[in-house]
């Protein structure tokens, strides 16, 4: 998590790429957000910019939730990767709730 962060912090590419790009990057505090003048993934009119909930849905999220949801996520792949015997016959999903669409 902290190295992410620094990698942030110290590459000014790779930072520019994503804010430029329309996704803001939660910092690990919680608190900060670097961030460009287009956002593509807006909480409702009204709800607050720095509203964690739509960190979820596209933002660089540095949070340690954040990263305890992917290593848990990590996981639940490798173990049904090991048990379904290949890569080709475990389904991954991205976006239930807009149609269950295979990522790979």
């Amino acid at each position: 998590m902290l190295e992410a962060a620094q990698l942030i912090e110290t590459d000014r590419d790779l930072r520019s790429s994503i804010i430029s790009i329309g996704l803001p990057i939660h910092l690990p505090d919680g608190r900060q957000m670097l961030r460009g003048p287009g956002i593509k993934v807006r909480p409702p009119p009204g709800e607050p910019l720095r509203d964690s909930r739509y960190a979820s849905q596209g933002w660089v999220d540095l949070r340690a939730v954040s990263w305890v949801k992917w290593r848990e996520r990590c996981a639940a792949f490798v173990f049904r990767v090991e048990k379904g015997g290949s890569r080709e016959k475990v389904k991954c999903w991205t976006r239930p709730e807009r149609g269950m669409r295979p990522w790979m």
